[in-house]
């Protein structure tokens, strides 16, 4: 069968290509369809199994860059069923891809930074609950004294300072859960 197919669609607009060719032919270079794995051909394909079939390739531009393609093909049957002809079609997917790219590149950084920001708060957890235990345990002490020895006009103050020792280890300890349950190391017990 001839492999021949008009090209007139946009990948070979942008291609800079008119007239007939092939999507092989554009593809390896050849007139011959390929059976790499890489680039597989889709007329080939659509061939053995009787079902569309859509491949990305890498073709030239006029100019010589590469631009990522991606080729459709399409059986058409008569109505015995049998494949009389076949419709491949192609588009221009560069920008796509480009795109695809660069939304993966802010992945991997959102990601790392999440990790970054995850490993930072496990080895500062003890450096911040350290400190604060000591100014929970201190003010308590201290109320205990000041009670003792009958300074009563300083045990609200103390009283405070340990409430809102309290409440810091706390929003801490918070922060430092959220970070174990973005790192999956967080254990629900029901």
């Amino acid at each position: 069968k001839d492999y021949s197919i008009q090209v007139a669609n946009s990948a070979a607009r942008r291609l800079g290509i008119s007239g007939e060719s092939t999507c092989h032919a554009l593809t390896h270079h050849s007139p011959e369809p390929c059976e790499s794995l890489e680039d597989p051909c889709p007329l080939e394909a659509v061939k053995k199994t009787g079902e569309p079939v859509t491949v990305e390739h890498i073709h030239r531009d006029a100019d010589g860059h590469r631009r990522f393609v991606e080729v459709h093909g399409y059986p058409i049957f008569d109505s015995d069923g049998t494949l009389v002809q076949m419709i491949e079609y192609s588009l221009d997917i560069t920008d796509r891809k480009a795109m695809e790219l660069e939304l993966a590149r802010a992945r991997d950084s959102a990601e790392s930074a999440t990790r970054a920001k995850s490993a930072f708060l496990a080895n500062m957890s003890h450096e911040l609950r350290t400190p604060m235990n000591a100014i929970i345990g201190y003010s308590e002490m201290l109320a205990e004294d000041a009670e003792e020895e009958g300074h009563q006009q300083i045990v609200p103050d103390l009283n405070k300072i340990n409430a809102a020792g309290k409440h810091l280890l706390a929003l801490i300890n918070d922060i430092l859960d959220l970070s174990k349950i973005e790192a999956g190391r967080m254990d629900l017990y029901l």
